[in-house]
């Protein structure tokens, strides 16, 4: 058995499936673990949804700001981006039981291994939550999507503010500060408030903002942090601890996957 994890596949069906092939993926025994962002502007949305689908327990994903932004899509509560690619995957028969499995889907997962524990979520961990802060607020916001009146509670999601977290926010600021936390999330201030603005590499970034993992507290640098979502940084986050899997498959660069199980990584380019 064999854990891997891909970053955002965006649609990108036939760069994944020659990752799958090159590692021999056996969903017998084999998981899958997509870092978020399944669908939207790569090529072929709709045979992605179908594979994710028919792998059944052998894919494990964590949410993204895409695959939230396609449930919203879905029920008519906002337009597919101009950007994406849709059309076949909104008239697909099946997209009531996809939108039902994606939604009871987690923003965080976490797995021990080698005696280290590996916390997965889209964009990362914010750093003034510690491990049970964000286990907790994960769960929370979780609890929303996947319950019987989540609808009403889609439109609550967007929004910048608030941008940094307190305890005492409202269950619907709580709501919208965690899953901006754990989508969204790239560069923070001083003060470890939530910058949705700049997405360019740290090298090109505003000199007030740093990224996330910069600010890592003592709990966070004991524990291997997985996420994708920023594709600017290419992979490369200086920090042996944070590892980052979108490397823009989309925007024609690679697709990348990592097995948990040795560190090693893989990839193909795009065909975009």
């Amino acid at each position: 058995m064999a854990h891997y994890f891909v970053g955002d596949i965006q649609g990108c069906y036939l760069e994944l499936v020659q990752l799958l092939e090159q590692v021999n993926f056996d969903k017998s025994k084999d998981v899958l673990l997509p870092v978020g962002d399944l669908v939207a502007r790569g090529s072929d949305s709709l045979s992605t949804a179908k594979l994710m689908l028919s792998l059944g327990d052998a894919v494990q994903p964590v949410l993204g700001n895409h695959d939230l932004h396609f449930i919203a899509v879905y029920h008519g509560l906002r337009k597919a981006k101009r950007k994406d690619y849709l059309d076949d995957l909104l008239a697909w028969s099946e997209l009531d039981d996809y939108i039902e499995w994606l939604r009871k889907q987690p923003l965080v997962r976490t797995i021990t291994m080698h005696e280290k524990l590996h916390v997965i979520s889209h964009a990362g961990w914010y750093p003034a939550w510690s491990l049970s802060e964000l286990l907790e607020q994960a769960k929370a916001a979780e609890k929303i999507l996947a319950g019987k009146s989540y609808k009403k509670w889609l439109p609550t999601m967007y929004g910048d503010e608030p941008k940094v977290w307190s305890k005492k926010h409202n269950k619907e600021d709580a709501f919208r500060f965690t899953v901006s936390a754990l989508t969204r999330m790239r560069y923070l201030d001083s003060n470890l408030a939530l910058d949705f603005l700049e997405k360019n590499p740290p090298a090109q970034a505003s000199s007030h903002l740093n990224p996330w993992f910069d600010y890592q507290n003592e709990e966070m640098k004991g524990h291997q942090i997985i996420f994708g979502h920023w594709a600017s940084l290419l992979g490369q986050t200086q920090h042996a601890n944070v590892i980052a899997l979108d490397t823009g498959c989309v925007w024609g660069n690679d697709l990348t996957m990592y097995r948990l199980e040795d560190g090693k990584y893989f990839k193909v380019s795009s065909t975009n």
